[in-house]
Order: structure tokens, then C-alpha cells, then sequence
């Protein structure tokens, strides 16, 4: 198992839609299109972000998009989880279960895991954009992930902005072992330190 993983997104943009394409790498994530080369420096192709916080494993399961990373989201982010009945996700009968996120339990879980930093660096985060998550996982008969479903709206205090998210992911062909190549690190702008300066997280994570 490498933990790789490859996607393809359509992003609406206020000029229309835009393709995207995405590998990731564990916590590591690059992504590039032909919007996001346009703000690049020249000769790098890749915006790379590491979406660790703390430098945890268990932000790192939380920020990969891995099946065994998904359902750790579920466990850790709160003590409510709904049970939302069953549907069929690319023919397979799965069950769903929905919960909130829930910052302060999920802050804790991270400390009894001995994950200190990442607990403080997760309620700043919290502090700097408030916002409100659900995650719903959708799970076959073999406790296998079939789909994870990912809603948040979040409110910048500082510049008054609203954002709303919805993120859907399928998981499917379990047992193949796909070659997914990672970036040439000469093409890859490294936009980790900016992020974590705009979200009022010092230093490197």
C-alpha cells in the first residue's frame, strides 16, 4: 500500500468551470490546472500543501483522503454519529452515518493521542476561520469506505468572507495497485508557509 491517491475535479470559478487535476501523498497534496500554473512562478506546475497539523499522524489520516483515513474522521470528530440508513454507491449497498465536527472533542481526541501541538495549532485554526463541518461516511457490509461526503461553511472574521464547501469522494476497485507518479519537486511551489501564515499558524507544521 503506497497511501497514493490520484483525483479529478471540475471547480466552478466565476468565469465558468475549470478542470483540476490532484496526487496525493499521505498528508502531502499537489494540485495543478491551467488556472492555477497562470499564478505560479515560472517553470513550477504544482502548488504542493501539507494539510498535517502538528506534525501528527492523526491529522495526517484526517487530511489524506484514504479509506482508513475516513473512517478515523468519523471516530474522532465527535461522540454523535447518526445513522442515515442505506444507498447504493456504484452498485455496492452500503450504510451511512453522519456527525459533526466538533473542534473542542476532536482538540481533545488529539491530546490523548499525545498529539499536543497538533491540538493547539487545530483550535487556532478554529479561532481564525470559525466554521461548522459535517462528514458523512458510507460504508459496505465488508467495512469497507465506498463514499465519504465532506459539508462545511466557514467565516473569515477578518475579512467578513463566507465559504461553503461540499466535497464528495468514491472509494472503488479496492485490491488493484495503481502506479501513481508524484510531482518532479523542481515543478512544485511549496504554498504550505503561506497557508499556515494567513491561518495564524507559526512555523512549519
Amino acid at each position: 500500500m503506497t497511501n497514493r491517491n490520484q483525483l479529478r475535479m471540475i471547480v466552478p470559478t466565476p468565469s465558468g468551470r475549470t478542470e483540476m487535476e490532484g496526487v496525493g501523498n499521505g498528508s502531502h497534496f499537489y494540485l495543478r490546472s491551467e488556472l492555477l500554473k497562470s499564478e505560479l512562478p515560472e517553470g513550477d506546475e504544482w502548488i504542493g500543501l501539507d494539510l498535517s497539523l502538528g506534525s501528527s499522524s492523526e491529522t495526517g489520516a484526517i487530511a489524506s483522503a484514504s479509506p482508513s483515513g475516513q473512517l478515523a474522521v468519523l471516530r474522532a470528530v465527535s461522540d454523535k454519529v447518526e445513522k442515515l440508513g442505506e444507498k447504493r454507491v456504484r452498485g455496492v449497498e452500503t450504510t451511512g452515518y453522519r456527525s459533526p465536527l466538533d473542534p473542542e472533542h476532536y482538540a481533545e481526541y488529539l491530546r490523548g493521542k499525545g498529539s499536543t501541538k497538533a491540538a493547539e495549532e487545530y483550535e487556532q485554526l478554529a479561532k481564525t476561520v470559525p466554521s461548522t463541518t459535517e462528514v458523512e461516511t458510507w460504508i459496505d457490509r465488508k467495512g469497507l469506505v465506498r463514499q465519504t461526503v465532506v459539508k462545511s461553511d466557514a467565516h473569515d472574521p477578518r475579512s467578513g468572507g463566507e465559504t461553503s464547501t461540499e466535497v464528495t469522494i468514491d472509494f472503488y476497485d479496492y485490491g488493484i495497485s495503481p502506479e501513481i507518479k508524484l510531482p518532479n519537486p523542481d515543478t512544485v511551489y511549496d504554498a504550505t508557509p503561506m497557508i499556515r501564515s494567513k491561518l495564524g499558524l507559526s512555523g512549519s507544521s
